[in-house]
Formats: C-alpha cells, sequence, structure tokens
C-alpha cells in the first residue's frame, strides 16, 4: 500500500458520510462538475427518512426560459439503516423429543 485509502462503494459512503438523525439532509457541492454544460449533479449528498433508512440526494441547479432560477433532484434509496445496532442472531431452541411423543 502507498498511502491511499480505500476506496468506499455507494452504501459505505452512505453509512460514513450520512446523516445521523432522521430526517435529515447532508448536502455539499460536487467538486466533479466543471461547468453549467456538464451532466453531474451540482449538489450530492444523502438523506435518512424518519425510519432512518438512507438515501442518495442528487440536484441540479436548473435555468428556465424565462431566466429563472430553479433546482431539480433525485433521491436513490440505498437500502441502508443509518445507526440500526446488528440485531442478535436467534439462537435455536432446544426442542424436547419426548413431549412430541403421542404415546
Amino acid at each position: 500500500m502507498n498511502g491511499d485509502k480505500p476506496k468506499l462503494d455507494a452504501k459505505e459512503k452512505a453509512v460514513k458520510y450520512g446523516p445521523r438523525t432522521p430526517n435529515k439532509f447532508l448536502i455539499w457541492a460536487n467538486r466533479y462538475k466543471k461547468s453549467p454544460e456538464d451532466k453531474q449533479p451540482s449538489l450530492q449528498g444523502y438523506y435518512t427518512d424518519r425510519d432512518m433508512n438512507m438515501f442518495k440526494v442528487a440536484i441540479w441547479k436548473n435555468k428556465s426560459k424565462d431566466g429563472d432560477v430553479y433546482f431539480s433532484g433525485s433521491m436513490e434509496d440505498l437500502a441502508v439503516k443509518q445507526n440500526v445496532q446488528d440485531m442478535p442472531k436467534p439462537q435455536p431452541k432446544k426442542d424436547d423429543l419426548e413431549k412430541d411423543i403421542p404415546y
């Protein structure tokens, strides 16, 4: 290794950088957008709903025909829950075979 950080996938980034409370956005400017004609979103980030489900957010800055600036965006469900502890795996019940015998 030459000191580079390991690259995180989309879900790992969401868990690491996403908001930690319900109904919150975390949005930042897209540093890779080079010009207004570039198709990449102007802003990007993450959103958690009230059940702590994580979404990826993309927002584009647009201009109408009248010259008014407006924003449009999209959210992508990442199928990730934020701040949820792993539930312990249920232990199999010890079956009492003596009670299952009908005679």
